[in-house]
């Protein structure tokens, strides 16, 4: 990987950036929808377009949706993706003993990562199809230019094929911001932030992003499993740096993001160092969209994308004398169109989507330290290249005003695995002005990545060629009400899992193909508008019956938050639950469990001028000791600590 430059200097050219950049450009005119001074009931009317690729509100969307806007996400306080998707009915993250952070939707994960979960950035996928995660590239995501963010439960398959397995997170950032932050707390936290926009007179719209932060893990201690003790905490460096260029003209965008992560010391490969573990990534993403509307009922999108990255994940495979180092470098390049259609109260969709997953480098390193630091060098994967072609449609139509129903379909084809068809049924039923049922039934999939497949030359992690995609059928019923105070949703949902992929408990482990899993459970969610200056907001979730049955993912799960909001002053308490688990491992029992946890943060802002505030968060405010899930290291039989308390105090200028 070319050398980066440190991250200190980063930060400190992002706040000299501000500084200058804030200062001489003209402020624009807002023209985007200001969801800073919207009621609850005005939150319910946002447009999501995640589950369908079309205009839906709340009530209307065929899905089990959570959508956060930007004012929600202000008020909590959270940094990044990973911590919003706690206060998602669901979702659920946690540090991992692979250098960064895992999740998971509705309690079902393989292994570490988010390999059944898509998520997507204003419309890109994320996920790489050599290690089938995003957690390497896109860990810590930042939110800061976040506009809105669509949390989808449940299949996803049938707008956007493979990975979206159990959830889908739409993110769409914001072009209509100008705006700056720098913070600082314990565990050497230093976080920079800056938003730009313009409008040009020849019609030209360019925004900007840029983002690098840094922090230590916060952790009390590490496991070694080598020699079964633990290490003293507070050891592990974690820091991104992320830039991000949007330029609109008439019925095109160009987008530009570049993003690098650097995990130093602490977990890697799943044991733990203070000099062998790294983690150490980049992605980029070049992307040319073009949008118009042939006519009143015609309208036709197209996106060009091209995405390379490497990652090169290092850590100590043995107790003494035995480093590994993993190289996977590659690039994804497609294109992917849809035509829709719309007249009255019908509308229809088709598209085709193709893509080239090509490897540049796959290498597994070894060095021997003892006795005589040799070293040893190996392809880790096939090089070879995988080719997707997809074809879907989608047909919606209102019966009466008040029922209407979807039908859709996608046929995805594989150039190394099977392929597959993903179809999609749904009624809705707004019963009243407040009351909405919907009855949905869906198909998904999930590819093997292409780890999972091909790996080789690996002590603790081999390939299988004889994989099948997995694939689940759900069934879901949603109720939901909205009044101009409440808003409340409820989804039952039962989930079958076929071919399900998953793991052996023996080294080197391999990713097979298991009998069928079925889950099936509750997810709640309840908003409340007390007053003009009081909310409150919490969910609940819970998995009535699971096959798996050591699951390291909590199969009960909480959160509320309560928000005060008057003149310039802003303040939440927001606490989020995760019930016990069972972490597998290679005792005799195979797992052990650790218990469930509450934690609770704080935000405070304080609005000084129009233009500057200051803020404080305050997480884990009672220091909670709580262990999480090792998702890699079967020898692992006490788990993952979680971060102790942690204060960050900072400032923000609109300009």
């Amino acid at each position: 990987m070319t050398a980066r430059r440190d991250l200190y200097y980063v930060y400190l050219q992002i706040v000299i950036a501000c500084a200058v950049l804030g200062s001489v450009l003209p402020a624009t005119a807002k023209t985007a929808v200001n969801y800073l001074n919207m009621s609850l009931e005005e939150l319910t009317q946002v447009i999501v377009t995640s589950s369908t690729l079309t205009e839906e509100s709340l009530k209307t969307v065929p899905a089990s949706i959570t959508v956060f806007t930007r004012q929600q996400i202000q008020q909590l306080g959270v940094n990044t993706l990973e911590e919003l998707m706690n206060y998602v009915p669901g979702y659920q993250s946690y540090l991992s003993d692979m250098g960064g952070i895992t999740y998971s939707s509705r309690s079902r994960r393989v292994a570490n990562g988010n390999r059944e979960v898509l998520i997507l950035l204003d419309g890109q996928r994320l996920i790489h199809d050599s290690l089938g995660v995003s957690s390497y590239t896109d860990g810590d995501l930042p939110l800061d230019n976040v506009e809105r963010i669509e949390f989808l439960r449940g299949p996803g398959s049938a707008i956007y094929g493979a990975n979206a397995f159990m959830g889908v997170i739409n993110i769409i950032t914001t072009n209509n911001v100008s705006k700056a932050s720098v913070s600082g707390g314990n565990n050497h936290q230093r976080r920079a932030s800056l938003n730009l926009n313009h409008e040009f007179t020849n019609g030209l719209q360019a925004s900007l992003f840029a983002h690098s932060s840094k922090t230590n893990s916060g952790r009390s201690h590490f496991y070694d499993s080598f020699s079964k003790t633990t290490m003293a905490g507070d050891q592990q460096e974690n820091g991104a740096n992320n830039i991000y260029l949007r330029a609109n003209w008439a019925d095109w965008s160009l987008h530009l993001r570049h993003v690098d992560r650097l995990v130093q010391q602490g977990y890697s490969l799943g044991n733990v160092s203070d000099k062998d573990s790294l983690v150490d990534s980049y992605s980029d993403i070049y992307a040319l969209h073009y949008s118009t509307s042939v006519n009143e009922q015609w309208k036709f999108n197209s996106r060009l994308y091209k995405t390379p990255y490497e990652i090169i994940v290092r850590g100590k495979v043995a107790a003494v004398g035995r480093v590994s180092n993993l190289i996977f470098a590659g690039n994804e390049s497609g294109i992917e169109n849809h035509l829709q259609w719309q007249e009255g109260n019908a509308n229809a969709l088709i598209g085709a989507d193709f893509s080239r997953y090509a490897m540049d480098n796959a290498l597994a390193q070894s060095w021997l330290l003892i006795p005589d630091n040799s070293f040893v060098s190996a392809p880790s994967q096939l090089k070879t290249d995988r080719h997707l072609s997809a074809v879907y449609g989608q047909w919606q139509h209102a019966i009466t005003p008040q029922l209407n129903y979807i039908l859709g379909v996608r046929y995805d084809d594989y150039s190394d695995v099977k392929s597959y068809t993903s179809p999609r049924l749904g009624f809705i039923w707004q019963h009243n002005s407040s009351s909405t049922f919907k009855l949905l039934y869906g198909e998904a999939f999930r590819a093997p990545a292409r780890n999972e497949l091909y790996l080789r030359n690996n002590s603790s992690q081999e390939g299988n060629p004889n994989l099948h995609p997995e694939y689940s059928r759900t069934a879901e019923l949603i109720w939901s009400y909205a009044k101009k105070n409440h808003y409340f949703s409820v989804s039952l949902f039962n989930t079958d899992i076929l071919d399900s992929i998953a793991i052996t408990n023996t080294l080197p482990r391999q990713f097979v193909n298991f009998q069928q899993q079925r889950l099936n459970g509750l997810e709640m969610e309840y908003k409340w508008e007390l007053t003009h200056e009081w909310q409150a907001a919490t969910t609940l979730s819970h998995i009535f019956n699971s096959d798996v049955g050591v699951n390291p993912d909590a199969e009960d799960l909480a959160s509320i938050s309560i928000i005060y909001n008057r003149d310039a002053i802003m303040l939440s308490l927001s606490g989020k639950y995760h019930g016990a688990v069972r972490d597998q491992d290679s005792s005799a029992l195979h797992y052990h469990s650790l218990g469930g946890y509450t934690v609770f943060d704080v935000h405070g802002k304080y609005q000084l001028t129009p233009e500057w505030g200051i803020y404080v968060n305050l997480r884990n405010l009672t220091n909670k000791y709580y262990l999480q899930p090792a998702t890699q290291n079967i020898n692992n039989i006490v788990g993952v600590a979680g971060t102790g308390s942690e204060i960050e105090l900072g400032v923000h200028w609109d300009f």
